[in-house]
């Protein structure tokens, strides 16, 4: 477990959720950002960005229950190629997006939609 207490994930994790975030919690990040691009009051976007942290928490979890391979594939092909793993890890990170959205992961299964 992460040392943070907002969100539950060590880097690693995170680095290797990314791409799962992009696609599981498309529109709740789009609303977040959107916010935080008007740059307006730091409460109101922190309010608007609740969506996507319990999307991105959510989905992580969901990750570790259904995809936990995968999820741990990513992170050792991201450590083995540190300077590349744009490149070289592109299809496990692939395999990880498939896996998310099959096991309707985060907005795929539009819990967090308003």
């Amino acid at each position: 477990m992460s040392p943070n207490p907002i969100y539950p994930a060590k880097k690693a994790e995170l680095e290797a959720m990314a791409p799962v975030f992009e696609v599981a919690c498309v529109e709740s990040r789009a609303v977040y950002e959107k916010e935080k691009m008007e740059q307006r009051d730091i409460k109101i976007a922190d309010i608007v960005g609740r969506p996507f942290r319990s999307c991105a928490i959510t989905s992580h979890f969901q990750i570790l229950e259904s995809c936990a391979d995968l999820l741990e594939d990513v992170q050792k092909c991201n450590k083995n190629n540190e300077y590349d793993y744009g490149r070289k890890c592109i299809s496990v990170r692939d395999a990880l997006v498939k896996c998310a959205a099959q096991n309707k992961v985060g907005e795929f299964g539009k819990n967090f939609l308003a």
